[in-house]
């Protein structure tokens, strides 16, 4: 002990030039047992599995006045190899997308269904993909789109907080007839493998002067798994 150097009593000394190895040879251990017992950051979302008899309802809200002007319950009542089906309680009519969750629409009646759409599982964020000659909802556009895995996000709905995959699609619409006039279109979609899917979506369609003639924001307001 140096001169004038106290020592607690009771209290051993640790020599610090002999614990540095000990130390140095415990780490390796320490850190192969933290992988094991920390799950890791699901930095990729696989396809979704919903269950026949999940519901979720959702709002729309009109962003130019912050209203909700309507609500839109999906049932999923099918699953085959290639598809959801989803029945829309008030009306029975049946929805059909594919099993990573994209829209199919018939372009006419009597045509056949082409499905498209911001969902391209797994998810990762800077995936990219590509899509064309897709029928608006109201069948009166067509619509094309780049989309990207932007980020991963924490967003808050009516139905809660989820951890979420932000995918932004945007591009070019075409009127099948004169009206509507040509312009531009964007999606924002929150996808949240909590749910098995989207839990936002922000839709905006705008002229080629930049002019927007839409605007609007679809939120999950419930979700019920099916009961098991």
């Amino acid at each position: 002990m140096m001169p004038n150097e106290s020592r607690l009593p009771g209290r051993p000394t640790t020599n610090v030039r002999t614990a540095r190895p000990a130390l140095a040879a415990v780490l390796p251990a320490l850190a192969a047992w933290l992988l094991v017992a920390l799950p890791a950051h699901a930095d990729e979302a696989s396809q979704p599995a919903p269950g026949v008899g999940d519901v979720w309802r959702f709002r729309r809200v009109d962003l130019w006045t912050d209203r909700e002007t309507s609500r839109l319950e999906y049932r999923l009542v099918q699953l085959t190899p290639d598809r959801l089906v989803f029945e829309n309680p008030a009306t029975r009519r049946k929805l059909y997308r594919t099993r990573d969750g994209n829209p199919c629409r018939r372009p006419t009646p009597g045509e056949e269904q082409v499905c498209a759409g911001p969902f391209r599982f797994p998810l990762k964020v800077g995936n990219r993909h590509h899509y064309g000659n897709f029928p608006s909802s109201d069948r009166q556009a067509r619509l094309w789109a780049d989309c990207t895995v932007a980020a991963l996000e924490r967003v808050t709905v009516p139905a809660g907080d989820f951890d979420t995959y932000r995918i932004e699609c945007e591009g070019p619409s075409t009127p099948v007839s004169r009206e509507p006039l040509s312009g531009r279109w964007s999606e924002i979609t929150w996808y949240a493998p909590a749910v098995h899917w989207w839990v936002k979506q922000i839709v905006q369609h705008r002229l080629w002067t930049g002019h927007v003639l839409d605007k609007f924001a679809l939120e999950l307001v419930d979700y019920r798994p099916m009961e098991k």
